[in-house]
């Protein structure tokens, strides 16, 4: 009963009034609700919607006609000032009402649109423009962001980025934003630490995986510290930070993104920062010689990728064609590294029974994962067959996905039905094979005109954490316990771990999945391939057709 009622409450009309839309006619009857704004003309039986939820702001307008917002001296002024003018101080002549809202965009994206609408009666102007104002403000959204600028990143556009298509959108969103340019490598990781971060609504990264990383690692980091709670220790229940993570990709792969908003769109990126909406994601700790070196959450990759981001390392001038130049080199090089898995599982091993998920927009699988982690660990746990698995071989590459990594150099990702927030990460092993054999890998991992994990000499593993440790001796036993550049591994035959674009020197590892450990600012992939029915102006409104 009282949910009922207070979906009665929320649909009581708060304002009632006569409009012209984008100064085309009839005259159209608007009513103003706190879920939404529904309006129709007289001689029409079907109704328009604007969703509150998808609305960023409501702004006066002096527009004869309807015009772009960049062309408007009012919707200009409140666009891309910080100080905004309080609707008390709202001039007398502005005529109009100009309504800013989210709407689909593509397949993936989201843009703003807006229009203009006119009162018949000019007095009741702003008191539509302040009672809309406030509904907007009741919905829960960031008021206060942090956001680290990297200069640097991919084709070092995230200034141009951030000051042309990001900072307008704030500011009409009526965020308060602190800006901060990174000047170099750990600027911000050092800026976290000394800050209070409860004062902020949400702590943004405009840049690549690298800084997306960099800003996860020093948020995690600074949260189990003021918790009292041991990172280095493997199986320790780490605290979720309080703050959720934000990425406006500026970057040269842009994967975390790709990921968890659906695309590498700046503009859709911002817009679910401003809408507050949010979800878990899982991370990966990777820890050796009982010691945390990092946090990685899309993956982590020994041999081929270790081997290819360490000579891309050298070649930085080069910009996002690095890759592509030492990708090919060691492709040529075909360097096989032995060494011994052990994968915790308790899912089949037979990929076929999973591999063809898809991890979307309100997702399933992960929503009941963040509903089983309320529950004691005991329960979570009673009902799964945990075993330990050996797997040894020689291999080109082993890959670890935390997401799917789906990107610009992979449509679906290195491995498409992995999740964002089921608790588990996918182990790729790539074993000895031709140049021409791992060449199709790559390409079948890259466009997926045929399912990568086919090939024999593929296999796939989901499991819940892994160790790695590399085989150098002759009596091929694995070295357990390394300390990387510290016991002189680098000059045998050994590769580095690929985490996030960062370099692991150890190439022995414990890596262990925490599950939905960081909130960030998005929804997942979204997929429009069938259009859903909506009303539009022109289906409910033939005369607004363009002729």
């Amino acid at each position: 009963m009282s949910a009922s009622r207070d979906n009665q409450n929320t649909d009581q009309p708060l304002l009632e009034g006569y409009f012209l839309i984008n100064k085309k006619g009839p005259w159209v009857l608007m009513t103003l609700s706190k879920q939404k704004i529904t309006y129709k003309a007289d001689f029409v039986n079907s109704k328009s919607t604007i969703k509150m939820k998808r609305l960023i702001a409501a702004t006066p307008c002096d527009c004869s006609v309807a015009t772009p917002v960049n062309y408007c001296y009012y919707c200009r002024k409140l666009e891309f000032r910080s100080d905004f003018m309080s609707p008390e101080s709202y001039p007398s002549y502005p005529r109009n009402m100009r309504l800013h809202r989210i709407a689909d965009y593509g397949r993936h994206m989201y843009r703003v649109k807006s229009e203009i609408f006119q009162p018949a009666n000019i007095t009741t102007l702003k008191q539509w423009l302040d009672t809309t104002q406030q509904v907007i403000s009741e919905y829960k959204r960031p008021k206060r962001l942090l956001v680290f600028i990297n200069p640097y990143g991919g084709k070092k556009k995230g200034v141009k980025i951030y000051e042309k298509k990001v900072l307008p959108l704030f500011h009409l969103a009526r965020i308060q934003v602190t800006s901060v340019v990174t000047q170099r490598p750990n600027h911000a990781k050092e800026m976290i630490e000394d800050i209070d971060t409860s004062k902020f609504d949400g702590i943004v990264c405009v840049g690549g995986d690298g800084m997306f990383s960099e800003v996860l690692n020093s948020v995690l980091l600074k949260t189990q510290k003021d918790k009292g709670i041991d990172s280095n220790d493997v199986y320790n229940k780490l605290k979720i930070p309080k703050i959720p993570l934000g990425i406006i990709p500026a970057g040269s792969t842009n994967a975390a993104v790709n990921c968890i908003t659906g695309s590498s769109d700046p503009i859709t990126a911002t817009l679910f920062i401003i809408q507050g909406k949010n979800t878990g994601v899982d991370v990966c700790g990777v820890y050796s010689a009982g010691r945390l070196l990092r946090y990685a959450v899309t993956f982590l990759s020994y041999g081929y990728f270790g081997d290819v981001i360490r000579d891309s390392e050298k070649l930085r001038w080069m910009g996002p064609k690095r890759y592509d130049f030492s990708g090919f080199k060691n492709i040529l090089r075909r360097k096989l590294y032995e060494g011994e898995l052990q994968l915790l599982v308790d899912v089949p091993t037979d990929s076929t029974s999973w591999r063809h998920e898809r991890c979307l927009a309100d997702c399933k699988t992960c929503s009941e994962t963040r509903s089983d982690l309320k529950q004691p660990e005991d329960k979570q746990n009673s009902e799964k067959k945990i075993r330990w698995m050996s797997v040894r071989g020689r291999f080109i590459a082993v890959n670890a996905a935390v997401m799917s990594c789906a990107c610009c150099m992979s449509t679906e990702g290195i491995s498409p039905s992995q999740h964002l927030g089921n608790g588990y990460c996918d182990v790729i092993t790539v074993s000895s094979c031709s140049r021409l054999n791992y060449l199709r890998y790559l390409l079948r991992t890259s466009y997926h005109h045929s399912d990568p994990f086919d090939l024999s000499f593929v296999k796939v593993y989901r499991v819940r954490e892994f160790k790695f440790n590399p085989m150098i001796s002759d009596d091929k036993t694995p070295a357990i316990g390394c300390k990387g550049i510290q016991d002189n591994w680098q000059e045998l035959n050994t590769s580095i771990w690929d985490c996030d674009g960062e370099i692991i020197n150890e190439p022995s590892i414990t890596a262990k999945i925490h599950c939905q450990l960081i909130n960030v600012f998005g929804r997942g992939y979204i997929d429009r391939k069938k259009k859903s029915p909506s009303s539009t102006w022109s289906q409910c409104f033939p005369f607004f057709k363009k002729s």
